[in-house]
């Protein structure tokens, strides 16, 4: 009987040292439907494969879908600037609901990541 790993769903190792990452649509999570249909989440109406035609950890580990959820830099707005967007990443589901872009920023998250170096500042008007 093959042992179960010890670590807690949703903990990575990285250089020996076991931390917490979130776990979110595409990531560490998927779904699948009675059809063998592969989602990142039951939220996110995006097929990344089907189990009946390919592996799961296949579909998962290589299919375009999976990669680019999992690639951070995808992300856009204030997600793609938040210093917390490797843990988080925010709803992917809930951004291609009220967006039509997986990749769009978190639309329900209040935080407000700090301004970027390369970002523009905003002129501030002048008053005299």
């Amino acid at each position: 009987m093959p042992q179960l790993a010890q670590m807690p769903i949703g903990m990575q190792t990285g250089g020996g040292i076991g931390r917490a990452s979130g776990i979110n649509d595409g990531k560490g999570f998927v779904f699948i439907s009675h059809l063998g249909e592969v989602y990142p989440s039951g939220f996110l109406p995006i097929s990344g494969g089907n189990v009946r035609r390919e592996a799961l950890s296949d579909i998962y580990r290589n299919a375009p879908l999976f990669r680019s959820l999992r690639d951070s830099k995808n992300l856009h707005g204030k997600c793609g600037r938040c210093d917390f967007r490797e843990i988080c990443g925010g709803s992917r589901s809930r951004a291609y609901a009220l967006t039509g872009d997986m990749f769009a920023e978190e639309p329900c998250c209040v935080y407000e990541p700090k301004r970027q170096e390369t970002e523009p500042q905003r002129a501030e008007a002048l008053t005299v």
